[in-house]
Parts: C-alpha cells; sequence; structure tokens
C-alpha cells in the first residue's frame, strides 16, 4: 500500500473494523477452527493452518521500502495492544474453546 502515514493509520482502523464484524457473521466460515494461531494457557503458540497456504503469484521477492514501514506500525500497534492498551477480555475471546 503507498500511502502516507495518515491514510495508512485509517486503513488499518477500517481493516480492523472489517475483520471483527466479518468474525460476528459467521465465525466458522470466515475463521474456521484452527486457521489461526492460537495461545496455549502455558503460554506456548501453535501454529494455525493458514502458515501453510501458498503466497499469492507475484508477490514473493518483491522489496518494498514502504512494507517495512507498515511492518513498523503493525509493530508499534502489537506492542501498545500487548502492553498499555491490552484488554481483558481479549485473550479469553482469542482462546475460546469451542
Amino acid at each position: 500500500m503507498d500511502a502516507d502515514a495518515e491514510r495508512a493509520t485509517t486503513v488499518v482502523k477500517a481493516t480492523c473494523a472489517l475483520h471483527n464484524m466479518l468474525r460476528t457473521l459467521d465465525d466458522e466460515v470466515y475463521l474456521p477452527q484452527g486457521y489461526a494461531d492460537q495461545r496455549l494457557p502455558g503460554g506456548a503458540i501453535v501454529n494455525g493452518f493458514w502458515r501453510g497456504e501458498q503466497q499469492l503469484d507475484g508477490l514473493a521477492g518483491r522489496h518494498r521500502n514502504h512494507a517495512v514501514a507498515a511492518g513498523n506500525v503493525r509493530n508499534a500497534f502489537a506492542e501498545w495492544f500487548s502492553e498499555q492498551g491490552q484488554l481483558d477480555w481479549r485473550d479469553q475471546h482469542i482462546n475460546r474453546v469451542r
């Protein structure tokens, strides 16, 4: 995505809102059991089966500087939500057992 920081932030927020909405509509279709990574009660991570999927053709091996900047923004969000922005119910929702 070629965008300035403000537009990229807006796109990320809209994507998160869309993701959350899709999860409420039909969770098994959008995110089947085992698709996403899961954190076990002891803290170990179990990889989801999405990691075994093929990459989109034409995207592998491309070097783009803005991908690094986007990764930095993603990492900043992840750090914030894992620390001062942590929500008590989030881990329970992510790790719920069906």
